[in-house]
């Protein structure tokens, strides 16, 4: 798991996450509001 390594504030972007629904699930397992750009997911860790 890549979550705990990354630092408050930053962030977590990844592409393709229209393949399937991990993206958001992962998003919402963290309570963490996700920012899509087309193929592209951003979410900031607070």
């Amino acid at each position: 798991m890549f979550w705990p390594y990354i630092s408050k504030g930053g962030f977590l972007v990844t592409d393709d996450i229209r393949l399937n629904d991990a993206f958001l699930d992962f998003a919402t397992s963290f309570n963490v509001k996700p920012f899509i750009i087309k193929r592209v997911g951003v979410m900031q860790k607070p």
